[in-house]
Order: structure tokens, then C-alpha cells, then sequence
């Protein structure tokens, strides 16, 4: 895929579901579930709300959650 064999996940605990694709693509995908990087991506979600939600699902992701609030 792209030229990669393996993909390295720091954090499945705060986003996840595309390992099992990833590997039946034929790459090797490692989890690593570090405390460390899960505790520092939770504090930046509580602290960038609409950026992390721009990240997942788009700026009308963003927009809509904004009108929400008017």
C-alpha cells in the first residue's frame, strides 16, 4: 500500500478501525498502546475540540457543530 509494509499505531484506545483493513491489505501494522501518547492526544482533544474534530470528519464537521451552538 503506497510502498509501505508496516504501519506503527502509537494509540488504538482513542481512535481506531483501521488495523484489520490495513493488514488485509498485507501490511504489518505494530499497536503500541503508549501511556504516554494516549494521555497527551486525550488532553489535546479536551483542549482542541474543534481542531480534533476537524481532523476526523472535515471543517463541515466543524461548521455544524458551531451552528449547534448559535
Amino acid at each position: 500500500m503506497r510502498g509501505f509494509a508496516r504501519v506503527v499505531v502509537g494509540d488504538v484506545t482513542s481512535a481506531s478501525g483501521n488495523e484489520a483493513m490495513l493488514r488485509e491489505k498485507g501490511l504489518a501494522v505494530d499497536v503500541l498502546e503508549d501511556p504516554q501518547g494516549i494521555a497527551m492526544y486525550q488532553q489535546f482533544r479536551s483542549e482542541n475540540s474543534e481542531q480534533e474534530l476537524e481532523d476526523w470528519q472535515g471543517v463541515s464537521a466543524v461548521k455544524a457543530s458551531l451552528a449547534k451552538r448559535e
